[in-house]
């Protein structure tokens, strides 16, 4: 079951505190010798790193004395500039066009920041997440599951919108909290029936652990890789790719975007759009067989408030919305005007200036409508899903 951002919105931030922006970061460091301590990234000079730990002691160390790991992640935070953040880099520049395939060009390379039994508070991190986990995970397992956080991360920022995604105001990396048991999941504000949702309020994303396909055993962890299925995680890791435009944006964008790179097939850190319009058709018809599918009107869909697509959430008829959202969603894409999504990439600069408070409404009358009515935005929408094979008609309400 999905579940919409708006529908999270309304829920506290939970049990864990959002992590102060000026505190250092403390991380396992394990050298050659598999010896580990816990210390921040203070200064480093190419050759020599020093580290502080938690009671104020700093010690320098030769770089060649770290594991392979700790000598990467340190050389990547030479490269940014950034001995606070090691880790970061630059964000990569959106394509032209779209994207028919994105690749993680490597295996994510996770490190430990803390393993504390005690507080039931173990943390680790890849290159642009944090995971915050209740339970002992361990770098290797969290390795495995961390490619689809990343792969979409990266696809986010190739899309042609150019919305650079970036962690919420106060976070250095995105964040994932994890949660062992379901029960504590719905208890910090996770929505019955749903296997991770992104909470704008929270700045992070919740997830109980079986939806990344890991099971606990007593104390042993294991992965059932025949049980992924990470189709809603990367609906809502996309949400909180767009943290910085929700409020800007309308919400059949939102969720149709969102469902847009949920559609592509993901596998193993490579998302394939090669064949979209085929897993369009595909969702839109789904239980329909040789009928059309049932689209909300337009001016319904384009106008409608946050608080009516969580009604409908609550009332069970949400699915309609959605898949009218990713169906208009792709018509702006790859149908509209040149059929490059032109029009649709103005209209999401145009956006990216908005100043608070400001409306989009003109801007879509601009760029999405430009001069058409609503009637007659359905007559090219339902002509132009109708040539690549989705028959299509507007409900009358």
């Amino acid at each position: 079951m999905r579940l919409s951002l708006f529908f999270a919105i309304g829920f506290g931030i939970g049990r864990f505190a959002a992590a102060d922006p000026a505190a250092p970061v403390f991380r396992i460091w394990t050298d050659t010798q598999q010896r580990k301590v816990e210390a921040s990234l203070e200064k480093s000079d190419g050759t020599s790193v020093t580290l502080k730990m938690r009671d104020g002691r700093e010690f320098t160390v030769p770089i060649a004395s770290l594991s392979g790991p700790d000598q990467g992640l340190i050389k990547s935070a030479a490269a940014s500039g950034s001995a606070a953040s090691p880790g970061a880099d630059q964000t990569p520049t959106a394509e032209a066009d779209w994207p028919r395939t994105v690749v993680l060009k490597s295996t994510p390379v996770v490190q430990t920041v803390r393993e504390d039994a005690d507080k039931k508070e173990f943390v680790y991190e890849s290159e642009h997440y944090q995971f915050l986990c209740d339970s002992m995970l361990g770098a290797n397992l969290v390795r495995e599951f961390s490619r689809v956080f990343e792969a979409t991360w990266l696809v986010n920022c190739l899309l042609p919108l150019d919305f650079k995604p970036s962690p919420e105001d106060g976070h250095q990396k995105f964040q994932a909290r994890i949660f062992t048991h379901a029960s504590d999941y719905h208890d910090t504000g996770g929505p019955q029936g749903s296997s991770g949702v992104y909470i704008p309020q929270a700045r992070a994303l919740m997830l109980p652990l079986d939806s990344l396909g890991v099971k606990m055993f007593g104390s042993k962890v294991i992965v059932d890789y025949k049980a992924e299925d990470y189709a809603t995680l990367v609906h809502e890791i996309t949400h909180q790719m767009m943290n910085h435009w929700l409020d800007r944006l309308p919400v059949w964008y939102i969720e149709g975007s969102a469902v847009y790179v949920e559609l592509a097939k993901y596998e193993n850190g490579h998302f394939s759009f090669l064949q979209q319009d085929k897993r369009l058709h595909d969702y839109l018809l789904r239980g329909i067989g040789s009928g059309k599918f049932q689209m909300v009107p337009l001016k319904k869909l384009m106008n409608m408030s946050g608080r009516a697509w969580t009604g409908a959430l609550l009332t069970g008829d949400a699915s309609e919305n959605y898949a009218s959202a990713v169906a208009l969603t792709y018509y702006f894409y790859h149908l509209d005007g040149d059929g490059g999504g032109t029009h649709f990439k103005d209209y999401i600069h145009a956006v990216g200036h908005l100043n608070e408070g400001q409306s989009d409404g003109p801007l879509i009358e601009q760029y999405l409508l430009r001069g058409r009515t609503y009637e007659a935005l359905e007559k090219d929408v339902e002509k132009s899903l109708r040539r690549i094979g989705i028959p299509i008609e507007f409900t009358v309400q």
